[in-house]
């Protein structure tokens, strides 16, 4: 009856109590975080169209009009004689065709290798470029043989934008090329041989060139574990000291005061010493009254205890019995009330800190966009000191900022052919651990000085357009250990053990959405509409995507 009483006791104790999370003790993941993520950013469209010309992008100007390239012409030069380049000019204007040249003599001297030849102008013309990398350009009438074409193409007003299309530009082989941001035309120059390659990389980067939306939300999660386990003496305030032959230890187990049957460890001269009251099982000074409890339940919740602290007792008892007759060494409690409640820690803590940051940000596939989140701490830099010719002293100091927190920078890069984000994400965090306090010289004390942990990283991923991954993290732990133990006796399994593990990971959560210009935006949304609705598997953004070329 009594064990049921305080079963029913301690149950009705613990009724509001909670248990620890489910997988408390396990690292911090990112599945549940992607999940989250995924969920709350649903409601924005991986992809969408918008109706424009971008892909149509490259213009050559001065082209020959397809009737004057559509013209019959023959030429036929002596087997014998080596002809050359100014006397095609000069045959394809006997023939009534206006040629001009701008060419320098070298370059009208370099032989021309077709004796005989009956084709249109256009076909001369276009051997005449792919043999000496010559140009033509047609104006008023006339055709001209020059070094060189002259183009444009039109692109997103963005200065980075199109100051990196520029230096792009230049590395492939164009020539006088300017940009003009307010208008969003790149001009350029370039020869045949490589006007072609230049052309299919701009069309490719106005393809690319798409308005990417991210989704960024920085997760910062703390995790703290402690665990306390085994006799903390620290709790009892056991001290070391001085003593006779019988220490004050010994001298509170010593059965020889006349306590013949000593079940619950109070003695014949002070029955009811001690913070767990007295025991009714005391042989021949038992209390069977207890004064601090009288019902059932108390006498059964008494026992238990006092059972637990004879034990322990006990233990103590015998693990530091060859220390009891030592003269001048001896352990004593501080005080007479031993408690096992406050010496044995069976405590174990868990708490989580989650600190989350939100923002949604646009930007042209390419360019970078940033994220700043941080303090400006102030310290003084340096500190002096004037001496006055009245012998007076003026102290100085100079101050200055250090700052802390989050730099995040993402670079998103759009890829029309399949629809993927190359995502580039840049992390550089900076923690202020404390001030140090530094010698300042002869006469000017000391100086603070702030302490910094600063932690920085890289990561690149590839991801669909819509898709929500977690690009960039980083995860570190913290150990903490504690042991007490009486002098002497590290290896002897008495004392206690406190071990603190914080665990701290921040993560760099993404979702990049696209939207294309593109001529067939019209088609492209009614057919990504259409699968949607029909709730097909293949509904996939990203192979819509690649259709937008």
């Amino acid at each position: 009856m009594k064990k049921l009483t305080l079963a029913l006791l301690i149950s009705s104790a613990l009724a509001g109590c909670a248990s620890f999370p489910d997988h408390y003790d396990k690292p911090i993941g990112t599945q549940d975080i992607q999940a989250q993520k995924r969920d709350e950013w649903s409601n924005l469209p991986a992809v969408t169209f918008v109706q424009s010309n971008a892909g149509v992008s490259v213009r050559k100007f001065n082209q020959i009009p397809d009737v004057v390239r559509a013209k019959p012409i023959k030429l036929d030069f002596d087997r014998v004689a080596s002809a050359t380049l100014n006397d095609v000019v000069f045959a394809m204007g006997q023939q009534g065709f206006r040629l001009v040249s701008r060419l320098g003599d070298n370059t009208l001297k370099q032989a021309w290798t077709l004796r005989t030849n009956a084709a249109t102008v256009g076909e001369v013309l276009d051997d005449i470029g792919a043999t000496y990398n010559i140009a033509t350009e047609y104006r008023n009438g006339s055709v001209y043989l020059v070094e060189s074409n002259k183009y444009s193409a039109s692109l997103p007003q963005h200065k980075e934008f199109l100051d990196n299309v520029v230096k792009g530009l230049k590395d492939m082989g164009a020539t006088d090329v300017r940009a003009d941001m307010l208008s969003g035309l790149v001009y350029y120059n370039a020869k045949p041989e490589v006007a072609t390659y230049l052309e299919e990389y701009l069309n490719t980067i106005s393809k690319n060139a798409a308005m990417v939306t991210l989704q960024v939300a920085v997760l910062t999660v703390g995790v703290d574990r402690e665990i306390n386990l085994g006799f903390d003496w620290a709790k009892s305030a056991v001290m070391r000291g001085s003593g006779g032959m019988r220490s004050d230890l010994s001298s509170i187990f010593d059965s020889s005061n006349g306590n013949s049957n000593n079940g619950g460890l109070s003695n014949g001269t002070n029955g009811s010493n001690g913070s767990t009251g007295n025991t009714g099982s005391n042989g021949s000074n038992s209390n069977g009254t207890n004064n601090n409890g009288s019902s059932s339940l108390g006498n059964a919740v008494n026992d238990v205890t006092n059972a637990a602290t004879s034990t322990a007792k006990q233990l103590v008892k015998g693990s530091l019995l060859s220390f009891a007759g030592a003269q001048g060494f001896g352990f004593k409690f501080a005080n007479d009330a031993f408690s096992l409640t406050a010496a044995l820690k069976a405590l174990s803590t868990y708490g989580n800190a989650r600190t989350e940051q939100n923002v949604l940000l646009g930007t042209l596939s390419g360019m970078p966009v940033k994220i700043n989140s941080g303090d400006d701490i102030p310290y003084v830099k340096s500190i002096g000191s004037t001496t006055a010719s009245g012998g007076s002293t003026q102290g100085s100091s100079q101050t200055d900022i250090i700052k802390s927190g989050l730099k995040l920078e993402v670079i998103p890069n759009f890829d029309a052919s399949d629809g993927t984000v190359m995502a580039t994400v840049k992390v550089d965090m900076s923690t202020l651990v404390g001030f140090r306090e530094l010698s300042a010289g002869t006469n000017l004390g000391t100086m603070s000085q702030p302490q910094m942990k600063n932690l920085g990283f890289e990561n690149v991923g590839r991801l669909n357009a819509g898709e929500t991954i977690i690009v960039g993290g980083i995860t570190y732990d913290q150990l903490s250990n504690n042991y007490t133990n009486f002098p002497g006796m590290e290896k002897v399994p008495l004392g206690s053990k406190a071990e603190k593990v914080t665990r701290n990971a921040m993560y760099i959560v993404v979702r990049p959405t696209v939207v294309i210009f593109t001529p067939k935006a019209n088609e492209l949304n009614a057919k990504l509409h259409a699968l949607q609705m029909a709730d097909k598997p293949a509904t996939n953004p990203d192979a819509i995507a690649g259709e937008a070329e």
